[in-house]
This record gives structure tokens, C-alpha cells and sequence, in this order.
């Protein structure tokens, strides 16, 4: 435990240079293109969950710091009427520097947004890779809970959409670690008003109902964490990686 403490300060001050900005970004790079097959044979709803594999370096520290192949997580959201898909999350929304639009807004920002399903299966290199390597996505099994109503999250969303995005790799890191004093986890960071993918999408949970672990506070909670703690009420996931130029479902 010990070393894994040393180890996420030596992650931290090794690669401070790459913490996040912060910036909000500020353009769309034309570049970036949204190229999936076969999404819309999944028939996804709200309450879906969407976790991803980052391929940049970030990413990579993010792997290796929080003991988990997953970088970020993400609730789905259909709009009713015309069946479109969205994804809320806590985000830095930078994809290769630029960003992707946000629902009802002018411009590409950061923190809690909601941007479109699609946008998140993109290609920043004119297609030769994906920007992540891999994605999961876990349908709700509504023998084992009911589904959400779309007003409850879109409730929580705009009530929770002026937070930023956290920018510390410590709080990043740190989550994967517990080192425990009488009761108290000596380790453990007080909540703010800025948020992680995993901290933002357990909150929802929460807030929604789901019988999920809350015995941390939801800051501790890593993308890793909230794919294990959802087993038992979501079917198994569907893998999208990316091959022929587009993200494909692929058989494990």
C-alpha cells in the first residue's frame, strides 16, 4: 500500500507538466470524425452506461494510477421524439486540444456537459485509429432495476452542469488507493465543486436510486469501480474497437 502511495506521488510530480488546463475548449477541429457502425442496433436508453479506454498518454497514466484498463465513464441519455443520444458526464472535453459541441450551447466547454453519443466514437487523425482504443457499453437489465426517467436525469444534469472539470491528477490517482487509520482513510480528499467522470456518474446513481456501493465518499469511486459495482444489475457489455476505419462491435 505504502508503495502504491509513493508510486501515484512519483506519477503526479513526474508528469505535473500534463495536468489538464482546464481551458474550456473553444473550437471544433474539423479533423475530428464521428465514425461508428452499428450503434443503433443496440436500442440504448437512458440509464445505459458507456465506459472507455483512453489511448493518448494521459490515458495511459490514468490506466497505470488507478489499477484499472478504464479512463472514463459516461450515462446515456435519449431524448424523446426524435430517439437522439447523448451522453452526460464530468469531462475536460479535449480531443486532441479541440472539443466537441454541448447540448443547447454555443460553444465546446468542459466540466459536467452533455455531449452526443456519436461524438465520443471519433477519429482525430482522419481515421487511421480511433481516439480510444476501446469501448464498453452496459445496458440497464431492468429485471434486476427499473429504468430511470429521462426528467430525473436531465433534472440532475442541469442542476449539476455549472461544475468544472477536476484538474489534479492527484485526485485522480489517489481514488485506486485506501490507507486506513482508525475508520479514516488518511487519503482521502474532502468533495468539491469540481468533478471526475466516475465521481459525477456515482453521484447520478445515487441520486437515481441504483443499488450501488456507498460506503466512500463518491470521490473515491474510479471509472473501475463503478464497472464492477454495476455487475449485477447490467447485462453483459457490448465492445466497440476500432478497425476499416470506423468503431465496430467486436466479439470478445
Amino acid at each position: 500500500m505504502i508503495g502504491g502511495i509513493k508510486y501515484s506521488f512519483w506519477v503526479y510530480l513526474s508528469f505535473q507538466t500534463l495536468v489538464l488546463s482546464g481551458q474550456a475548449p473553444d473550437q471544433i477541429n474539423a479533423e475530428i470524425k464521428e465514425v461508428v457502425v452499428g450503434l443503433e442496433d443496440l436500442d440504448l436508453q437512458t440509464g445505459d452506461l458507456i465506459f472507455f479506454q483512453n489511448r493518448i498518454f494521459e490515458g495511459v497514466l490514468i490506466n497505470i494510477g488507478t489499477l484499472s484498463h478504464l479512463t472514463h465513464v459516461a450515462m446515456v441519455v435519449k431524448e424523446p421524439g426524435d430517439g437522439s443520444l447523448w451522453l452526460t458526464h464530468a469531462t475536460d472535453n479535449s480531443y486532441n486540444g479541440t472539443g466537441v459541441p454541448v447540448r443547447n450551447e454555443a460553444k465546446p466547454r468542459n466540466g459536467v456537459i452533455m455531449t452526443r453519443l456519436q461524438s465520443s466514437f471519433i477519429s482525430t487523425n482522419d481515421q487511421p485509429e480511433g481516439f480510444y482504443k476501446k469501448i464498453w457499453i452496459y445496458r440497464l437489465n431492468e429485471k434486476r432495476v427499473k429504468r430511470p426517467a429521462l426528467d430525473r436525469v436531465i433534472d440532475y444534469y442541469e442542476r449539476n452542469k455549472h461544475l468544472k472539470f477536476e484538474t489534479s491528477y492527484l485526485r485522480f490517482l489517489f481514488p485506486a488507493y485506501d490507507l486506513y487509520f482508525f475508520g479514516k482513510d488518511l487519503i482521502a480528499f474532502e468533495e468539491n465543486d469540481k468533478r471526475i467522470c466516475s465521481e459525477y456518474v456515482h453521484k447520478l446513481m445515487i441520486e437515481l436510486g441504483f443499488p450501488v456501493e456507498k460506503y466512500q465518499q463518491s470521490n473515491e469511486y474510479t471509472p473501475g469501480d463503478i464497472c464492477y459495482m454495476i455487475t449485477p444489475i447490467y447485462k453483459a457489455p457490448k465492445l466497440f474497437t476500432f478497425r476499416d476505419g470506423a468503431y465496430r462491435l467486436t466479439d470478445y
